[in-house]
């Protein structure tokens, strides 16, 4: 598949996508729009994993593609009410966090990603603090001073590496 048919099929799959958010905010569609809409979703990112599959220099690829699977995955999650909002932050922090963590594995001397593990560690850790504050009720002034000194503490090991 060329780059040309690449970007006809994602074009194709935005035009169906907003049709269908159109669709979906007027109330036509509930259910059915939700699934359909996930799978638009997760085929825009198969597409960008396609990419990314056939040469690894197109590592930045594999970030559209975590990040539309995920979209697409919290779509359909929410359209047919599996999970509570709290949860579906938690899966969405938790998709960018995998995406950035599989680009990290995939360091090496001519992908220079060493920098993945910062958003994948720091979205991993609001995952993990918006779970703890859905199951032990952390009140958000403590989530925001949990983060503010996640920060801090990230701040002073770069310091102190330089």
């Amino acid at each position: 598949m060329h780059l040309s048919n690449n970007r006809l099929y994602l074009g194709l799959s935005i035009i169906i996508l907003g049709i269908f958010v159109l669709l979906t905010n007027t109330g036509h569609i509930i259910h059915i729009g939700a699934l359909f809409l996930g799978a638009i979703f997760i085929a825009s990112a198969v597409l960008f994993a396609r990419l990314f599959m056939r040469d690894d220099r197109k590592w930045w690829a594999v970030i559209p593609a975590g990040i539309l699977f995920t979209l697409g995955t919290l779509v359909i999650i929410d359209g047919y009410h599996l999970l509570g909002a709290v949860y579906q932050w938690i899966v969405l922090f938790l998709g960018i966090a995998m995406t950035f963590a599989f680009l990290w594995t995939r360091r090496d001397a001519e992908n220079r990603l060493h920098w993945c593990i910062y958003p994948a560690v720091v979205t991993g850790l609001i995952a993990i603090l918006l779970y703890l504050g859905g199951i032990h009720r952390l009140d958000g002034g403590t989530f925001i001073a949990l983060l503010i000194m996640m920060v801090g503490v990230w701040l002073l090991v770069k310091a102190i590496r330089s």
